[in-house]
């Protein structure tokens, strides 16, 4: 039987530039449609990781070209791909989610070892995300996506102490798609799995 793919079933709505393998490549678990037909879910496994703004592009694409009222891509991908440096993007979802989210999630740095994500919070907040179980959301949303659950807690800390040097940027899956071009993408560590997520 064929791999039902997203470019495949909706030939209408084309990826963001750079990103066709892993769209062309994907393979589509499920599709949920409601009733009158114009509102979809579509959870679908990925090769490799992508940035939420691309999955949101597509879905905004999708609006449009099939005349919709709301499309959803749930992505999946295998859990062995699952960095820190990755964490940015899941915010991004974990917004929709958790409105409370904005502002105390601008400026953190999250780590992850041994199964665990602590999350030092530069602008305070922490017992607001917590009565909001942003920390149960978190570990729900990674699994969702990646099939694994860490623990997730939080912790207060002043800016001025983030050390410079764990300072790393976000990484450029769109960079990374585009030099590699192939749909399993492979991704370097962040140090001691640390990432920051900073906006100025």
């Amino acid at each position: 039987m064929a791999v039902k793919t997203l470019t495949g079933i909706f030939s209408r709505c084309l990826p963001e530039k750079g990103y066709e393998l892993l769209f062309n490549n994907c393979e589509i678990m499920d599709i949920a449609m409601s009733r009158e037909g114009r509102e979809i879910t579509v959870t679908v496994h990925f090769g490799g990781l992508l940035p939420r703004s691309v999955l949101t592009s597509y879905e905004k694409n999708a609006l449009v070209a099939y005349n919709l009222t709301a499309f959803k891509l749930k992505p999946k991908f295998d859990k062995d791909l699952f960095d820190i440096s990755y964490f940015p993007h899941l915010v991004d979802e974990l917004r929709n989610r958790v409105p409370m989210v904005n502002g105390f999630l601008d400026k953190c740095e999250a780590v992850y070892e041994d199964n665990r994500i602590l999350i030092k919070l530069f602008t305070g907040g922490m017992e607001l995300l917590k009565s909001a179980k942003c920390d149960t959301e978190i570990t729900k949303l990674i699994g969702e996506e990646f099939g694994i659950r860490p623990e997730v807690d939080f912790l207060e800390a002043k800016l001025e102490h983030m050390p410079k040097s764990q300072m790393v940027p976000t990484r450029d899956y769109a960079a990374a798609s585009r030099s590699a071009n192939i749909a399993a993408l492979s991704y370097r560590k962040s140090p001691r799995n640390v990432v920051p997520l900073i906006k100025r």
